[in-house]
């Protein structure tokens, strides 16, 4: 891989974002690409690099869109054959370009550790950053040190600390509600409280009664973490992790743009975003888009072998 590219990866890790990294594994001619070529696919689309050409292009766009939502990686198969050979781990696309050819790809997601921020320096949260370290997360342990003025503290933590972070304040009634009514305009996407049942709802009293939005309220978590008869900050911070990991888990995946209205062409079966496809065709009332000009022009001459095979 090029100096440039590494650089660029390097860009997108410090910056958190996203990407798919595509290369390819074998061809067969008359494809362009050639094995080891590799290209950078960012969440909204973006293709940097070389892989082959437009008969690809939207094939590993598509796929590496995929992959930035599951978190897997994928071997991808684009090829003319007319009946493919299906093997097992491979997924198959069409190669709808006249050259022909085929082309082989691994594609791999590369995602930005969950940010974990923590608020407090407590022995509990002292044990979570410790332990999130270890869990793979990237961690930013905010601790007030007097005689720093507390709400320029926390505010400047705030503004520091990305948008997607998670939050846990751990000051246990040092600074609880300081900090929540800092964070609270941000919403973020976690925001665990180390307290006691009843210290937790007296919080929630308190924040509304200051304005902060229901909403806000409704997700703060508040106990953190899973209730599993943990005493030791050891284990409080075992069962914060594990909410974490249980949430980071479940089905619903990282955000990734939605990629607009998609359609399936029905020439050959590749998926297509109708908003931004150059080829489309209006017919029975309504529009379908098209992967190229040929599955197009197929279409156009004979609608009636298509429109219902879709």
């Amino acid at each position: 891989m090029n100096q440039s590219r590494w650089q660029r990866m390097m860009q997108l890790e410090e910056s958190r974002t996203a990407y798919a990294l595509a290369t390819v594994v074998h061809t067969a001619p008359p494809s362009s690409a050639r094995p080891g070529m590799r290209a950078l696919v960012t969440a909204d689309g973006g293709l940097e690099g070389f892989v082959g050409g437009q008969c690809t292009r939207e094939t590993v766009v598509d796929v590496a869109r995929e992959v930035l939502r599951t978190g897997q990686a994928r071997i991808v198969r684009i090829t003319a054959e007319p009946v493919p050979t299906a093997e097992p781990g491979v997924m198959v696309r069409m190669m709808t370009c006249a050259s022909g050819g085929e082309v082989t790809l691994f594609v791999e997601p590369h995602r930005p550790a969950p940010l974990l921020a923590v608020v407090g320096g407590t022995p509990i949260a002292q044990a979570v950053v410790d332990l999130a370290h270890t869990a793979g997360y990237a961690v930013r342990h905010h601790v007030w040190q007097p005689p720093a003025a507390l709400d320029a503290f926390l505010d400047q933590a705030a503004a520091d600390t990305p948008r997607d972070a998670l939050w846990l304040v751990a000051s246990q009634g040092a600074y609880d509600e300081d900090a929540l009514l800092a964070l609270a305009p941000f919403a973020p996407p976690y925001l665990g409280v180390v307290a006691s049942p009843r210290r937790a709802e007296h919080l929630r009293a308190s924040l509304r009664q200051a304005g902060v939005p229901e909403p806000v309220l409704d997700a703060m978590v508040a106990p953190a973490g899973l209730d599993l008869g943990a005493v030791t900050p050891v284990e409080i911070a075992i069962t914060i992790i594990a909410q974490l990991m249980e949430r980071r888990r479940q089905p619903a995946v990282a955000a990734v743009p939605d990629a607009g209205p998609s359609a399936v062409d029905p020439v050959c079966g590749m998926t297509v975003n109708l908003e931004t496809t150059p080829h489309r065709w209006e017919y029975d009332g309504r529009s379908w888009g098209f992967c190229n000009r040929s599955c197009r022009d197929a279409f156009a001459r004979d609608p009636l072998a298509y429109a219902g095979s879709r």
